[in-house]
């Protein structure tokens, strides 16, 4: 689930950074990251805190989210608010937490006493207005009419200034000028142009001029003539002014989608919809939708919650004024797959496979569809194609992207890291990092540089502190570096967050298991079977917990559970023919482990224990045939040859026998048992030359009381008096 939750997150981070201009956000959701460049925080994303921690189930998980809404608020205050008593009421009302209150009010002291408003210069959108230079009577009045409705229009947005600079730029003076006096006035955009009314016409120019390098591209024209009879001038002036609020809207809403205030973006882009006057020359209509929906779909992957209707509604308005949009059809994909909408979203990829096959895009939106469908073949097959479309500018990190996610969909680590090296190094965007950072801290852990991945899933908690897969990850690389404790702590912090899925617990489980506290273990798995009843792993595992138990008949059940999940599985025969062997049911165990064998046909421990019971049996020919295919099918383990010669000394088939314990010694030069079963055969054959050095090698190798004392009496009885100490 983890493996599938990283790849998914994956491929709709990418999905969004290339259909809307994603790269340049920087959220403001750190709240434990000391050393992030935090942005004020909104009353809506205060809002969202709060109904987190009002949903949240776990009293210590509630303290810590109470604690980290409230340092946030203390560290960045609210933007553009300042909060009074009917805010504090109502955030009160919502379920705030006593120290998010306290927060609130200490804000609400500083900002009394000091007199500031809440605010950032950086979000800050700055409309210049020259004045308008045409016919004297009238110059006035189209200036005052254009600034009074955009003063108007955006009042209640205290990011959003309008000023007016109060004298004409020519078109002598050009842009040039207009760039030098936007400079004096720290705006974002001047808006400056002139008219003429000429034979009953008037002739207008107007220069929407952006300032900001990061907003020229959202403009396709910063330039737009008007000619309309002198009759309309009126209606010259309102509709001009209607187009310049449409656009302050539209620029300011992405200011704020830069800013990561995605709620303050969707306010501020559906004024923009809302205006009935688009200047169509300068702006595509579609793009104010095309944020819109972006900015939901962001959001709900960011925060949670359903996407909502409106931003397919949007999506829909694109493709009515654009049938053949690649981009709308791929970004609806990636808000049907955040809805696990399968079949809509692969309906979504495929129309831009059609329209654009060469482009990459919605063939790596389809692998994420297939993957999710559980046909990986298909997805690593999407994901080939996309790595072959993907342009290898060493700018566009989509190559790295494609090749990561493929790469990690092989088990390939090495590259995995390589790619994804790349993106982290060159991607300054902290949460749109925070996917790649676990991915890789995936594959550290598949390599078992456990202390690599430990300081990767810290930065992710960093830029995300309530990160259950980063703490979950975390409880795996602690689990392999066999510190349990600090495995169990952040299994359970997982939990706590939210991880309530069978894996994590049955993760918890093997933790408590191999820390010695059975008791615990127990439980967790329990837990784990409650919340998934179809999850086999944790049969499998709480029934291992049930054979040192002697508990025969649960282990039996669980495992019985574990074959009817995956019945074309090995594993759950294998180990219920152990439980059936332990409970002296040899048939049953000889039927489990021949079932195992038929479905895992080369596997040398079924063999091994199959002989086992075998030799149980009294069935001393079938143990020895079974011992050898076990050796067959892992020759670098001695053990086999050593149960075999056993059975052949049993027989007094001596020199198989010592054959049998020679190639176990051949195998492992200090196994013991092997040196003292083939020095007590030799005895049985009076070849006591032979024997008298097995038999000292074994004081050489064991300082095991017993086995020492057999042979310093076997030795005795050789005539041999010396003690041999042992090597310790």
């Amino acid at each position: 689930m983890r493996y599938l939750f990283i790849i998914f997150t994956l491929l709709i981070a990418l999905f969004l950074l290339q259909n809307v201009a994603l790269s340049q956000i920087t959220p403001r959701i750190q709240a434990q990251n000391s050393q992030a460049n935090t942005q004020p925080l909104t009353l809506e994303l205060i809002k969202e805190r709060i109904r987190i921690y009002v949903s949240a189930r776990n009293a210590q998980n509630k303290a810590a989210i109470d604690k980290a809404i409230a340092t946030e608020i203390g560290r960045s205050g609210i933007k553009g608010i300042q909060p009074s008593d009917s805010i504090l009421n109502d955030l009160q009302k919502l379920g705030a937490g006593p120290k998010t209150l306290q927060a609130l009010k200490d804000l609400k002291t500083r900002s009394e006493n000091r007199g500031t408003r809440s605010g950032n210069a950086s979000n800050k959108t700055i409309i210049l207005v020259a004045d308008f230079q045409g016919p004297e009577i009238e110059r006035s009045s189209v200036t005052n009419t254009i600034i009074d409705e955009l003063s108007d229009t955006t009042r209640e947005y205290p990011d959003v200034e309008i000023i007016p600079l109060n004298e004409p730029i020519t078109a002598k003076q050009g842009r040039a000028w207009a760039n030098e006096k936007g400079k004096e006035h720290n705006a974002s955009i001047i808006l400056w142009g002139w008219y003429d009314v000429q034979q009953g016409q008037v002739l207008a120019n107007v220069h929407f001029q952006v300032l900001k390098s990061s907003l020229e591209f959202l403009f396709s024209s910063e330039k737009q003539t008007l000619l309309l009879p002198l009759a309309d001038f009126l209606s010259f002036q309102i509709r001009l002014s209607k187009e310049m609020a449409y656009l302050t809207f539209f620029t300011a809403g992405f200011v704020r989608f830069q800013a990561g205030d995605l709620a303050g973006s969707i306010d501020l882009f559906t004024n923009a919809i809302a205006e009935s006057n688009v200047p169509q020359r300068m702006v595509n209509p579609a793009d104010a939708y095309l944020y819109r929906s972006a900015a939901h779909i962001v959001k709900s992957w960011l925060f949670g919650g359903r996407v909502p209707d409106q931003a397919f509604e949007d999506l829909q308005q694109i493709i009515n004024l654009k049938s053949d949009d690649t981009g709308a059809y791929t970004l609806r994909c990636s808000a049907h797959l955040l809805r696990k909408e399968y079949d809509l979203a692969a309906a979504d990829c495929n129309k831009a496979i059609e329209l654009e096959p060469n482009e990459a895009n919605g063939y790596s939106g389809r692998s994420n569809v297939y993957l999710q469908k559980g046909d990986e073949k298909s997805a690593i097959a999407d994901l080939e194609t996309a790595v072959k479309l993907a342009p290898s500018d060493s700018d566009d990190l989509r190559i790295f992207y494609y090749r990561g996610l493929l790469a990690l969909l092989k088990d390939d680590f090495d590259s995995v890291i390589l790619n994804f090296n790349k993106v982290i190094e060159q991607d300054g965007s902290p949460l749109f990092i925070q996917p790649f950072l676990l991915a890789r801290a995936s594959a550290y852990l598949g390599k078992a540089l456990n202390d690599s991945a430990v300081a990767d899933l810290k930065r992710v908690i960093e830029i995300t502190p309530q990160h259950p897969i980063a703490y979950s990850l975390l409880g795996d690389a602690f689990y392999n570096k066999k510190d349990y404790t600090s495995a169990i702590s952040n299994y359970r912090r997982a939990i706590e967050l939210g991880l309530n899925e069978a894996e994590a617990y049955t993760d918890l489980g093997d933790a408590y298991r191999d820390n010695g506290d059975t008791n615990q273990a127990l439980e967790s798995y329990s837990q784990a079977i409650i919340i998934d009843p179809g999850y086999r792993e944790t049969y499998e595992s709480r029934a291992s917990l049930y054979m040192p138990k002697n508990e025969f008949d649960k282990a039996i059940r669980d495992y019985s559970k574990s074959i009817e999940l995956d019945p074309k599985g090995w594993y759950g025969y294998f180990s219920r023919g152990y439980a059936y062997h332990r409970k002296k049911d040899f048939d049953k165990a000889l039927s489990d482990y021949g079932k195992a064998i038929e479905l895992m046909p080369k596997n040398a421990p079924t063999y091994f224990f199959r002989a086992i019971t075998h030799e149980a049996k009294g069935e001393i020919d079938e143990a020895i045939d079974d011992y050898g295919l076990a050796a067959k099918f892992n020759p670098k383990d001695a053990s086999p040859y050593f149960y075999r010669g056993e059975l052949y000394r049993r027989k007094s088939n001596y020199d198989q026998a010592i054959n049998e314990y020679s190639q176990a010694i051949n195998i492992d030069s200090n196994y013991v048992s092997a040196y003292l079963s083939r020095g007590l055969t030799y005895v049985l054959k009076s070849d006591h030359k032979n024997a008298i050095p097995d038999l000292t090698k074994v004081l050489q190798l064991t300082s095991d009381p017993q086995i020492r004392k057999q042979v310093e009496q076997t030795l005795d009885s050789l005539g041999v008096k010396q003690v041999v100490p042992n090597r310790d």
